[in-house]
């Protein structure tokens, strides 16, 4: 099955875009075109999923983070010493 994502926040360039996944791969990523909606689309044959901004990530993106370098020590205060 293919999926159009509708209006993806992409955090390589922070705009909006429109990406094409047919056949399980990233087919194109596009500039986000308005004019679609939800449901199946006649040219590409692609389930429209709307996305509403939500950040789009690569599957290899490492996602985690160093609290001691994000500067929460200043907020929280860390008695147990684990951070």
């Amino acid at each position: 099955m293919n999926y159009l994502l509708k209006n993806c926040l992409s955090v390589y360039n922070d705009r909006y875009v429109d990406i094409l996944v047919q056949n399980g791969s990233i087919a194109q990523i596009r500039p986000c075109q308005e004019d679609m909606s939800e449901g199946h689309t006649q040219n590409e044959e692609a389930v429209v999923l709307q996305m509403n901004g939500r950040i789009v990530l690569d599957g290899f993106t490492d996602g985690h983070m160093h609290l001691d370098k994000a500067f929460v020590n200043e907020v929280v205060c860390n008695t147990s010493g684990t951070l």
